[in-house]
């Protein structure tokens, strides 16, 4: 058996990253591997995600978190990987994963993998202390690439962004893509139909968006587009999502006097039944790993208008329409509009996505196989 400790920043939201994660985690064979989870925050946690890993038999830990108290945080750390031992400690924070891995190599953990989800963080800092911060992830990149003795990435841009060049060769590295299990996701009219009416929504088209309520996901920009759309046609905007930003988000459309149509969904469980009551997607994030999202969304068979900040190869069924965010809103909402009053008849691309190599079902053996040659090698003193 092979034990495995995955290291997030926070307590589990409904993200991506997790959503990635949990894909993992269901997967993998359980018979050769053993994950458990550290999350680095003492926040109340009693997600349905957290006692479904713990209904597996694994083990959800916490620390103090790096914000409320740094060193009750890097004291907790320390003694976490002095009482646990692991054969592999897999980062999902990006950047900031260089302290998990300086510790785990302390305490003698031989591998330690940083998993890269993004392609930036904190892309423009605003403020002073944004631009200390940002100075910081620089230098924690830097350490990381040292730290770190295998690299996994969910996309080319997003390797080359952590990890640089030259580690993105050769064994040690893995581009492990943002897989799903299309059969979530097939489109029908019947489950179309269910979906809206228990959303209440009518005839009315849905334009959707899933993300988190944060600078990257840009929320203030779509929300501009839908402003665009509703002046010349009906529709709805469905957010699914929370996140510190949120209310600004709201006070936003109501200043645009467009609350009245737009659906704030919150966190949910049921993203792939929201996402076959939507008509399109639109994604317009300042910087982006790949977007689990986008690649859901296209299982759905929706139509996806995505920022051109996001890595091209996330388009792996042609339904993806990339479109510039600088003072674009008009033309994002002309492109969805144009899209709603097509007709085209709307069809689940589960086999372009399974010859993509977007389905977990056969991407995880990947991983199994990445951390077998890892420990492998290990014990044989390579």
């Amino acid at each position: 058996m092979i034990n495995i400790l995955y290291v997030f920043g926070d307590i589990f939201k409904r993200g991506g990253t997790e959503a990635v994660m949990k894909g993992i985690f269901d997967h993998i064979d359980r018979s050769r591997f053993h994950i458990d989870f550290l999350l680095l925050s003492d926040a109340p946690d009693n997600t349905a995600l957290t006692k479904h890993i713990e209904e597996c038999g694994s083990r959800v830990y916490h620390t103090t978190g790096r914000g409320s108290d740094y060193p009750e945080h890097r004291k907790q750390l320390k003694s976490f990987f002095e009482e646990h031992s692991y054969d592999i400690v897999h980062t999902h924070m990006d950047a900031i994963g260089d302290e998990v891995l300086a510790a785990a190599k302390k305490a003698g953990v031989k591998i330690r993998v940083a998993h890269s989800h993004n392609t930036d963080q904190l892309a423009s800092p605003r403020t002073v202390k944004d631009r200390i911060h940002k100075g910081l992830i620089l230098i924690e990149r830097q350490r990381l690439r040292k730290l770190a003795t295998h690299f996994v990435a969910c996309s080319r841009d997003a390797g080359r962004w952590l990890f640089g060049e030259e580690r993105c060769r050769g064994d040690r590295y893995l581009l492990f893509k943002n897989a799903i299990d299309p059969d979530d996701f097939i489109f029908s009219d019947e489950k179309y139909k269910e979906i809206r009416r228990s959303l209440g929504v009518g005839d009315e088209p849905v334009i959707g968006h899933v993300g988190t309520f944060n600078y990257q996901k840009n929320h203030e920009f779509l929300i501009r587009v839908f402003a665009n759309v509703l002046a010349k046609t009906d529709a709805r905007l469905l957010l699914v999502g929370t996140g510190p930003l949120e209310q600004d988000i709201r006070s936003l459309a109501g200043k645009m006097g467009i609350a009245d149509s737009v659906m704030f969904m919150g966190s949910r469980d049921d993203v792939s039944k929201l996402l076959i009551g939507m008509d399109v997607f639109a994604f317009p994030s300042r910087f982006e790993g790949l977007g689990v999202a986008i690649v859901e969304a296209q299982a759905s068979g929706l139509k996806c208008f995505v920022s051109d900040r996001v890595p091209s190869e996330v388009d792996i069924s042609g339904l993806v329409t990339f479109l510039t965010t600088d003072g674009g809103e008009e033309a994002w909402a002309e492109k969805i509009i144009e899209s709603l009053k097509s007709n085209e008849p709307r069809i689940s691309p589960a086999e372009k996505i399974r010859e993509a190599g977007y389905d977990m079902r056969t991407e995880i053996h990947e991983l199994e196989d990445f951390y077998l040659r890892a420990v492998g090698k290990e014990k044989a003193g390579c």
